[in-house]
């Protein structure tokens, strides 16, 4: 089962220990998601500028060296994509919601690498958008997400259904 981690750029309107600033949250996530790396690896010892950790993680996963960790974002932002490249996969996401997959293909090609070998895509399927199209453009994952207070729901709960598992 990945991981998958991201930084909000909203702002926060409550207390939280990853308050503060931007860059203060992305130096948090880029350390903590070297630490979950150490944890899910094997015993850890960290002493770093945010987290200290000492701990060995039991059971240890199956998969090895460990699970994949997807990073999320918010395209059009280039941070959390280079974040993203770093380890094993993208969650990107729309300000505004879903992305087409014409928006996925020009978020991924940012950094002038849209695709990559062994790296995960995963993508929110927008209503009516076939899962092919995704696929096309270099999504390996793709999340269903079905809201009970959209008109229509059960035709598109049906439709997923129908489909059945990928061969």
């Amino acid at each position: 089962m990945p991981c998958s981690a991201s930084v909000s750029v909203r702002p926060w309107t409550g207390t939280s220990p990853i308050s503060g600033r931007r860059r203060t949250r992305a130096a948090r996530l880029d350390e903590g998601l070297d630490v979950l790396d150490q944890l899910l690896r094997g015993p850890t010892d960290h002493r770093g500028e945010h987290y200290r950790v000492a701990a060995d993680l039991r059971p240890r996963p199956v998969q090895s060296p460990r699970p994949p960790i997807w990073v999320a974002g918010v395209a059009p932002n280039r941070r959390p994509l280079a974040r993203a490249r770093r380890w094993d996969g993208v969650v990107p996401n729309g300000k505004d919601g879903d992305l087409t997959p014409e928006e996925l293909t020009a978020y991924l090609s940012l950094d002038g690498e849209p695709t990559r070998q062994g790296w995960d895509v995963v993508a929110h399927r927008a209503p009516g958008t076939a899962a092919a199209d995704y696929a096309e453009v270099g999504a390996t994952w793709l999340i269903e997400s079905v809201s009970p207070t959209r008109d229509g729901w059960e035709r598109e709960v049906g439709s997923i259904v129908g489909d059945g598992p990928r061969d």
